[in-house]
């Protein structure tokens, strides 16, 4: 399905059942966590209470990507803004000129797919791309005392590639398109170094990324190295 993080898959089908909460008012687990976490708000601006139970602990974890990604596409006038700035005669006749043509209330919608609708994958991808933009992320990898030198760069590279995988998911998964052939890596002969690299190009801010990593016959990382630069020239004019 690929999702390789698997505390983000988590956090994300958590986040599902969190919007649960905020729109279907009147499912009945709805009204129960209302009436114990938060009886006055919605899910979006609930605290998480004394002594939670296990469930709630871990769908309220949900609550800051959630309310990210959730934006309120009006269909109704906010009456009670209106009375206030305005006289009485222009107040009603401004709430009596419908919106969009439609009577219906006010919805959340996720601003984070060209739908608008919450989705696991579209909810995975931004959550990765915070993760790898993240600084303090990154930080945890590299000042990581516990871990080996290599590990700390066996991390930094998947997460390099968790980071490709989001933004080419959100950049195709609504088209329809062939999955690439699966790539396999071969080792240099002993005695010899492989050099991989690959360019990034991001053509909304005019950079582009590289990535360069250095094995030897063992498949051991000898020298990782990545740096971003501005312009945006053709694939092989990167890598060379």
């Amino acid at each position: 399905m690929g999702f390789r993080n698997l505390h983000g898959f988590n956090l994300v089908m958590l986040g599902k059942q969190g919007l649960k909460l905020s729109t279907n008012e009147d499912a009945m687990v709805t009204k129960i966590f209302k009436v114990k976490y938060f009886p006055k708000v919605g899910f979006l601006y609930a605290n998480l209470g004394h002594n939670p139970s296990y469930i709630w602990r871990n769908i309220h974890t949900s609550q800051v990507p959630v309310k990210e990604g959730m934006h309120w596409r009006l269909r109704t006038w906010r009456t009670n803004i209106i009375s206030q700035i305005l006289n009485k005669a222009d107040s009603q006749a401004i709430q009596a000129t419908p919106l969009l043509n439609t009577t219906s209330d006010d919805v959340l919608r996720w601003k984070f797919s060209s739908i608008e609708i919450y989705t696991v994958r579209s909810s995975y991808h931004h959550l990765m791309e915070n993760m790898i933009n993240n600084d303090d992320y990154k930080d945890k990898i590299w000042n990581n005392i516990d871990l080996q030198h290599h590990v700390s760069i066996s991390l930094m590279m998947q997460s390099y590639v968790e980071w490709c995988h989001a933004r080419i998911g959100n950049r195709d998964h609504n088209r329809n398109h062939h999955q690439p052939a699966s790539l396999t890596w071969h080792k240099p002969n002993e005695g010899y170094i492989k050099c991989n690299i690959d360019a990034t190009l991001f053509k909304e801010n005019n950079t582009f990324g590289v990535g360069i990593c250095l094995r030897g016959h063992q498949g051991d990382y000898i020298c990782p190295r990545t740096f971003h630069s501005k312009g945006v020239p053709n694939p092989r004019t990167a890598e060379a």
